[in-house]
């Protein structure tokens, strides 16, 4: 019992870290990107608001976080300090001056309390005219853009890079020696006190080396943190013990000075010639729960729905990495710096069994890397065009090219090398190809190394860029008026013996690029006005400023209504005749404000892409192989162990093969009943509905076409190919909860209950035909 109370006190101390940790623990989306916002994106108010109130996705960090709200002509027009909601954590507010009508810009700036990421956006509203008509003059343009707080350099991802691999090879060198090195020392005989002296010196180097390169790339972290603020180091304090981001370093910075302890009290031990058995155990936890402290503030806590699991694999995924690798590095030097010491009898013997030993972990290790690693690109990879699309899917792909090579070169001493070696080293005599085989063995030890190196480098980058789900997420906020859109305006007009073409992009309410550009022998362009009118809205010039000779454009918010507007451009020229043309152009509506997708919670199965049948059986695969791969080990330590791990090992596959492949996969809302006959009366209530909410991303045709369409991944769906195949129940649920991983947001506190069923009348009255296949003309060779 006296051995177990230092491993008993080692976990007690773990779990206050992590109460600590996670006290408050808010939940993570990333960033805190806005969800709402009253007056609302684009708005055009007739009345001049006294606050601007904004909601954000995740909880805020009150002193890093503000709302600005700029006049056409740059001037602030708030009070000044932001606002917070104690009862409302993701809310922030701003009170304003007296407001006169023009286009207000507001720019807000967040820091995210639950994982320290900072992003900066902006959007803008209108307050029209007494007369409703629309106010002259365009827009503030911001010229802070908008998104998170940098890109990442070379210099953060060799940091990250670095606290990674020494939190790995920490972890891997504690791991090796008490489930490999030291189980395997016990057939030394009078020479264990040796290797063990061995083991303690090696460890020691290791905390001595690996531990201040850790502290040094949380230091480096911490004020790259405070940098990003652009606050300086004034605020340390606060970023430490007012955010989630800082607790959590708290975290691994402690964890990593235990660690430290523990190898300097296993050094003690060894060189007094006593046991190191419960140092190093002691130092295997503390290491091992050293990687938790990065994974409830990555890509993983992040996921849109189920953090638990994805926080529970990016941490088991650091974990088998460093049980596989980190133990790898270890295991060569031991092979090289304890072969001569040893008396080569003795060390055939004593080499074998802890390849043996290191083989059935590594083994183990690389299975559960492999579907850990799976579960989290699963979950931050949306679509298979993210991965080629993003920064993010890039790098993923260098990783996994990195990865096969690292598996090859892994198989080959696990398959070929490896069982060569253990069975020539346990022979009594002698065998001439032992050396060429551990000769081989120690180069593609030396190989694999490198490789894992090389992927722990790439994964500091990785873990810094934001991921493919989360910039899928910016784009569907960010209007990017360089993008010409499906429901852009353009026109030509005859200009001399020259052409003007018009373009209004995106031609939605709200924010607008008004572009002309001459070509040909339009004559020297001295001015360019363009005359907006709407019946209601009334009418506004909008003077355009010349870009280049040929071009002229402005942004700005025009069109505060949708629907049919007149628009004159005119044109003046030196020394020529002005002319004019006229156009009809429709405006559409403002893209409404998405609400968020139905989370489901943090235990909620966090790919859309997966149900739990097949996560269950996928996971029951894995540990039946592990099973039946343990097998042997388990059977050294008692020969009953043999047939209970061959038969739940058996029995596991056969379960999960079973759920995998025979599984209810059934969709959601498969079995509800529709209570709203299809009528026509629920059909034009659902075309309404249709209009107002759907259309900006489906089109009007239902193809997925519509204006938005090119700004969403992966793209909305094309009914004409869904609807046909899917049941009411099906399309209900979808409407009413979302689809996690997509655009699709969840419509159920937007609409009632009633409302979703007739847009399912709508879609099924409109999209209930597949489209026809095209005739294929065959002809004889």
């Amino acid at each position: 019992m006296a051995g177990r109370r230092p491993l008993i006190s080692a976990g007690l101390f773990v779990l206050i870290l992590v109460a600590f940790a996670l006290s408050p623990a808010p939940r993570s989306s990333a960033h805190a990107l806005l969800s709402s916002a009253e007056p609302g994106v684009n708005a055009s108010l007739r009345e001049a608001p006294s606050v601007i109130t904004a909601n954000f996705t995740e909880p805020l960090q009150h002193a890093f976080s503000a709302i600005e709200v700029y006049a056409p002509d740059g001037q602030r027009v708030d009070r000044g300090e932001a606002l917070f909601n104690e009862a409302d954590a993701n809310r922030m507010s701003v009170e304003l001056e007296g407001l006169d009508p023009a286009i207000y810009t507001v720019v807000w700036k967040t820091l995210s309390a639950v994982d320290g990421h900072t992003y900066v956006g902006s959007y803008t509203f209108t307050l029209l005219n007494p007369d409703g008509s629309f106010p002259g003059g365009g827009a503030y343009a911001f010229g802070g853009g908008t998104g998170s707080g940098g890109s990442p350099t070379w210099v953060d991802g060799a940091f990250k890079a670095a606290g990674l691999f020494a939190g790995v090879a920490l972890a891997g060198g504690f791991l090796f020696v008490a489930l490999a090195g030291l189980p395997a020392s016990r057939g030394l005989g009078e020479g264990r006190a040796a290797e063990v002296r061995a083991f303690s010196r090696l460890l020691g180097a290791a905390v001595l080396l690996l531990v201040p390169l850790a502290l040094t790339a949380e230091v480096y972290l911490l004020f790259e943190q405070a940098n990003q603020l652009g606050e300086g180091f004034s605020v340390l304090d606060e970023i430490v013990f007012d955010t989630q981001f800082g607790r959590w370093w708290i975290y691994r910075l402690a964890l990593l000075l235990a660690v430290l302890a523990a190898g300097i009290f296993a050094v003690r031990q060894g060189r007094r010639g006593e046991s190191i058995a419960w140092p190093v155990a002691v130092g295997a936890v503390l290491a091992s729960a050293q990687l938790l402290g990065s994974s409830p503030i990555s890509h993983g806590a992040a996921a849109a729905q189920g953090e638990f699991w994805g926080v529970g694999a990016d941490f088991l995924h650091l974990l088998f990495v460093a049980a596989w690798l980190g133990s790898l590095g270890f295991l060569m030097l031991t092979l090289l710096a304890r072969r001569r010491h040893v008396d080569p009898r003795r060390w055939r013997r004593y080499s074998a069994d802890m390849l043996g030993r290191f083989s059935a972990l590594a083994a183990s290790s690389v299975a559960l890397v492999i579907v850990t690693g799976i579960t989290g690109a699963v979950i931050q990879l949306p679509s298979l065009d993210s991965i080629s699309e993003t920064d993010y899917g890039v790098t993923f792909i260098v990783k996994m090219a990195l990865v096969a090579a690292l598996l090859a070169v892994a198989s080959t001493n696990a398959f070929l090398l490896r069982p060569g070696i253990i069975t020539r080293r346990a022979s009594p005599s002698a065998d001439p190809r032992l050396s060429i085989l551990e000769g081989r063995m120690r180069l593609a030890i030396r190989l694999e190394i490198a490789l894992a190196i090389a992927v722990v480098g790439v994964t500091g980058l990785l873990t810094q860029l934001p991921t493919a789900r989360v910039v899928t997420q910016e784009e569907a906020t960010r209007i990017d008026l360089d993008e010409v859109q499906l429901s852009a305006f353009t026109g030509d007009a005859e200009v001399g013996e020259g052409t003007a073409s018009l373009l209004i992009n995106p031609a939605q309410v709200g924010l607008n690029r008004i572009r002309v550009d001459f070509d040909g022998d339009s004559g020297p362009v001295s001015d360019v006005t363009l005359n907006v009118e709407h019946a209601t809205a009334g009418a506004s010039q909008v003077p355009l400023r010349r870009a280049d000779p040929a071009t002229w454009s402005v942004d700005g918010s025009f069109f505060g209504l949708d629907g049919p507007w007149d628009v004159v451009l005119y044109v003046q020229r030196e020394s020529l005749d002005d002319t004019f043309a006229e156009f009809r152009m429709q405006v559409f509506p403002a893209p409404p404000p998405l609400p968020a997708a139905d989370s489901g919670g943090a235990f909620a199965l966090p790919a859309p892409q997966l149900d739990w049948n097949t996560v269950g059986g996928l996971w029951l695969l894995t540990a039946g192989g592990l099973l039946i791969l343990w097998r042997e080990p388990l059977t050294r330590r008692t020969a009953r162990a043999s047939v209970p791990a061959l038969s739940g090992g058996a029995f596991s596959i056969f379960v999960g093969f079973a759920l995998v492949v025979g599984g209810d996969h059934s969709e959601p809302g498969a079995d509800l009943d529709n209570p709203v006959p299809l009528a026509d009366e629920s059909v034009a209530t659902g075309e309404m509905l249709y209009v107002a909410n759907c259309a900006q991303c489906h089109g009007d045709t239902g193809r997925g076409d519509g204006p938005l369409a090119d700004e969403l991944r992966p793209p909305p769906a094309n009914f004409l190919v869904h609807v046909p195949f899917h049941t009411d129940g099906t399309l209900y649920a979808w409407i009413t909860h979302g689809i996690p991983g997509t655009a699709m947001p969840a419509w159920r506190e937007e609409l009632t209950d009633e409302e979703r069923w007739h847009l399912v009348n709508y879609l099924r009255a409109n999209f209930n035909e597949p489209p026809p296949l095209e005739p294929v003309e065959i002809r004889a060779r």
